[in-house]
């Protein structure tokens, strides 16, 4: 899992980064406004740190956790959550 977090994260960053480049935007005030993205506003990294601190901890399984309502989305109204007629999940 750090493993894994570690490549994920610092290849995304990477990224914003060179898209940040891209557009003309670099230095301080493009890795500011990436630490802003994932910290503060939206806070992307900041919110998903109590669900990743959770793996570590001794008996962890995901199944553990409620996820009803998430899986719900996919029977509900919103569009975007159902898969197109005719295609079959990957299990």
């Amino acid at each position: 899992m750090m493993l894994i977090t570690v490549f994920f994260w610092s290849n995304r960053i990477k990224g914003m980064l060179e898209l940040l480049r891209q557009d003309g935007i670099t230095g301080a005030r493009a890795r500011w406004g990436v630490f802003r993205q994932l910290f503060v506003t939206p806070g992307i990294l900041r919110k998903a740190l109590p669900g990743w601190i959770a793996y570590f901890m001794p008996g962890f399984h995901p199944w553990n956790h409620d996820d009803r309502e998430l899986i719900a989305l996919v029977d509900s109204e919103y569009e975007a959550a159902k898969l197109p007629p005719g295609l079959v999940a990957a299990e």
